[in-house]
């Protein structure tokens, strides 16, 4: 299994370089949408100067941003180490979108995905995540979180090894 990381150790920020933004874009092209900036046309009476732009990530394949994260982190492991270190699967646990980011991002990338949803996720998520050809594994919240933050779903895969992102 992964080491555990703290959930508070996960959310510390750190400034991220122009080279890690380009190598990025650069994982992510062809697994994400270029949405464009809108013009929000409301001016508020305080700040008659303000604009207000809109990202249209909606405009998504899957609807969201969350494919940009599932694609990017999915193609930083080889083919070579997807496989033999990792069976060929790819775990998430997410109630609803990042889970159809990564279960979009593996299906691209030919890998199976299981996603480990909480048994209070929308039945709407859900459908969405297994059209995209993953493997919907329903737990109570509280292990559903408990797999959040220790990155570990063994238990609900048999025992198989996986990436989880």
């Amino acid at each position: 299994p992964p080491p555990a990381v703290s959930l508070l150790d996960s959310l510390r920020l750190r400034r991220v370089l122009p080279a890690e933004t380009l190598s990025a874009a650069s994982n992510i092209r062809g697994s994400a949408l270029r949405t464009p900036l809108v013009l929000l046309h409301h001016r508020r009476p305080d700040r008659p100067d303000l604009e207000i732009y809109l990202k249209l990530e909606n405009l998504q394949p899957i609807g969201s941003f969350k494919v940009r994260g599932a694609a990017h982190a999915i193609a930083g492991v080889s083919a070579a180490e997807l496989d033999a270190r990792y069976g060929n699967l790819i775990v998430s646990a997410s109630a609803g979108n990042m889970g159809q980011g990564v279960a979009s991002a593996a299906a691209s990338r030919g890998v199976r995905c299981a996603v480990v949803v909480p048994d209070s996720a929308p039945a709407n998520k859900l459908a969405a995540m297994a059209r995209l050809g993953a493997e919907v594994i329903k737990v109570p919240y509280a292990r559903w979180w408990e797999i959040i933050t220790t990155g570990d779903a063994s238990a609900e895969l048999g025992g198989r090894a996986h990436l989880f992102v």
